[in-house]
Parts: structure tokens; C-alpha cells; sequence
């Protein structure tokens, strides 16, 4: 990669087992580039994708296309997603009501509970997440990033939209927020929630098959809302920074190293960063 896909700035590599991400020095996003990988290479998934489901901690497990995305309904975690969006929309006083978008909503945990007061429609890219949802009773719908505009897979206008960690396998911020404005209702609420680039991120990438696309510096989606007319309310913390042993449940990722390093303008922070935003449309 010579230069930033989203601003031009150069851009320095960061390698890790799977992935080589590239992060520019104006604006601080991180893009990611899968690599070839030799056939040894492809043991850890293929084991990992083997194992019972009682050994993982943690029911998400991602994986490549054609796999199960979604290995079990866990209700301990359910209640969990649940209950942190309900709070993040209650301290922001946003009410779950009209019609609701959730894009990126995996198997309906928080869609099936906002249906108690709103109509609810979600957008996924997994199938397997798409048939858990629609067991739940969810208007459940598939959508890619890069696909079909948002106007071609849902109709009408919501007043509730919610991108919890999705936002990271969106290449094309721009071209995302443009498709959002002509279904965001006049006073439509937008809860974003998203991993910053930091080395203990690109290292927790490094045994995922399907990792993010992109890690967005918090500085430049904020540009990229208010140029398109949404005002953040709030900005919030949604989890506390991780450990790289820690990393979504799986301390396994602790022993990936990076095969190539060059200085990438970042300090070598080896925690995880969660930041959220809160934002009305103008």
C-alpha cells in the first residue's frame, strides 16, 4: 500500500501472523491487507474451527466464509450486550421507539429485546447470524458493506441507528454515511461503538481469519459525521481497555508476534481501545 485509502497520507506496515496492517501518519487509521499464507499457517483455524463450544469462552467466534459464525446462544453474554445498549441509550436519553436499524446485529440479542418497543430491522453479513436472528422473530436482512446502498435493502426512514463494532468492516466510510442519510429520520439517533488502532489491536488480529477492515482513529470518523451532518452528543468508553491476553474472551492471542514491524507513528500500546459515540442527524 503506497498511500492512506482514506486521506492520502503515507502509510508504515505493521505485520502480524495473518495480516499485515497499514497505518497512516496524518490521520491515524489502520487498514488491513490479508497476506498469503502458508499451508502450515492455516493450522490454528483449522483447529480452533474443531473445537467443542463448552472449551470457548466466548460464543463469537470469527471465522472464515461458509463457517459458523455464531457458535451458540450464550444468555449469560446476551444479557450482557443487552443490557450495556439499553444503558448507553438511557444515559444519552434516547429512546428505543418508531423504527429501529441494526446494522451489524449478529444473531438479535439486542434487536429481539428493542422489539418490545420499537420496529426493528437488522442488517448481517453472516447467514448463520441471519437465520439465529430470524428464529428470534427479527426482520433480519443480509447486507454487505461494500454490496447493494442501504436505500436498496431497506425501505422507509428510522429514528434509531445502531453500529455496534460493525463499522470495522466498512472500507468506505464516506460512501456508508451518504447511503444513511436518506433513511435517518429528521432527529435520528446514531450509536456507534468501534476498536481504535493501537499495536495490542493489530496483534489481537493476528490468528482471525475474517478480522476488521479497518480500525478507525476516533479524530477522523468524527470529521466524516459532522461532514455529514451528525452531531455527536456523547462520547463514551463502552468497555475498559483490554489486555492483549484478555482480547475478546481468548487469551490464546497472546502468543502472536508480529513477523514484521516498522515504525508506524504509534506508541506500542498493547491494550485493546474501545471508544463509542453517541449522535443525532442535524
Amino acid at each position: 500500500m503506497e498511500a492512506c485509502p482514506h486521506c492520502g497520507g503515507a502509510v508504515a506496515a505493521f505485520g502480524v501472523y495473518k495480516h499485515r496492517w497499514w497505518t497512516c501518519l496524518r490521520c491515524g487509521c489502520a487498514t488491513r491487507e490479508p497476506r498469503p499464507l502458508l499451508p502450515a499457517e492455516r493450522l490454528p483455524s483449522f483447529l480452533s474451527s474443531r473445537l467443542p463450544s463448552a472449551l470457548l469462552r466466548d460464543p463469537v467466534v470469527t471465522a472464515s466464509p461458509g463457517t459458523a459464525f455464531f457458535r451458540g446462544d450464550d444468555s449469560a453474554s446476551a444479557s450482557r450486550e443487552v443490557a450495556d445498549v439499553r444503558r448507553w441509550l438511557s444515559d444519552a436519553g434516547v429512546r428505543p421507539e418508531g423504527r429501529v436499524l441494526d446494522v451489524g446485529g449478529g444473531p438479535g440479542f439486542v434487536a429481539a429485546d428493542l422489539m418490545k418497543d420499537a420496529d426493528v430491522v437488522l442488517l448481517e453479513h453472516s447467514p448463520h447470524a441471519i437465520g439465529a436472528a430470524r428464529s428470534r422473530g427479527i426482520d433480519a436482512r443480509p447486507f454487505d458493506f461494500a454490496g447493494p446502498p442501504l436505500r436498496a435493502v431497506v425501505e422507509g426512514s428510522f429514528n434509531l441507528v445502531l453500529v455496534r463494532y460493525s463499522l470495522g468492516w466498512c472500507r468506505d466510510l464516506p460512501r456508508f454515511f451518504d447511503d444513511l442519510a436518506p433513511i435517518a429520520a429528521p432527529g435520528c439517533a446514531l450509536l456507534l461503538t468501534f476498536v481504535t488502532p493501537s499495536v495490542g489491536a493489530f496483534l489481537g488480529s493476528a490468528l482471525e481469519d475474517a478480522a476488521p477492515a479497518v480500525l478507525w482513529e476516533a479524530a477522523h470518523l468524527e470529521r466524516v459525521l459532522q461532514t455529514h451532518r451528525w452531531r455527536i452528543d456523547r462520547r463514551f468508553v463502552p468497555t475498559p481497555a483490554m489486555r492483549l491476553a484478555d482480547a475478546h474472551g481468548r487469551a490464546f492471542r497472546a502468543f502472536s508476534v508480529p513477523w514484521r514491524i516498522q515504525p508506524a507513528g504509534r506508541s506500542r500500546d498493547l491494550r485493546q481501545h474501545h471508544l463509542g459515540f453517541l449522535a443525532q442527524r442535524a
